[in-house]
């Protein structure tokens, strides 16, 4: 038995060792509640570092989607140009068929006009060479007129 159990009878020592308990029970409380407090900051202080991981990550992320829209936006404003590209060489390929085509119909044009000169110089040719006939049978008949008048009337003015 102990010693304590042994002198359990005496009222003083009962009170000292009950004075005793108290002061020990009061102490494990007490450092039980300092344990409690210090996890309760520990867990306070983890919740605080886990909100503020989970912030971090909530920034992350924002910055992530941001990145991920701008390069969407630049992807899409890359296929807009191309495409705007595209169309600008779709119409310059246009412009120089329809030059090609112009040229074409220009040197047609020229050429019908060319070949109406020649037409028109080749006309007045004509016209001049049958003028001269013209003028040549003209002066043969005065001429045939002429001699028919003198052997006709060999004193008329007229010969």
């Amino acid at each position: 038995m102990r010693e304590r159990d042994l002198v359990a009878d005496q009222p003083k020592i009962r009170l000292i060792y009950g004075k005793f308990d108290a002061i020990r029970e009061r102490n494990l409380n007490l450092h039980t509640a300092e344990l409690r407090a210090q996890a309760a900051e520990e867990a306070q202080q983890a919740a605080e570092e886990a909100q503020r991981e989970a912030e971090e990550a909530q920034r992350e992320a924002e910055e992530a989607q941001r990145e991920a829209e701008e390069l969407a936006a630049r992807e899409a404003e890359g296929r807009r140009l191309e495409a705007e590209q595209r169309r600008v060489e779709e119409e310059r390929r246009r412009a120089a068929e329809a030059d090609v085509v112009r040229e074409a119909e220009g040197r047609r044009i020229e050429e019908e006009r060319r070949r109406a000169a020649e037409a028109d110089v080749v006309r007045e040719a004509e016209g001049r060479r049958m003028e001269a006939e013209g003028r040549h049978a003209a002066e043969a008949q005065i001429a045939k007129l002429q001699e028919q008048l003198r052997l006709l009337a060999p004193d008329s003015a007229y010969t």
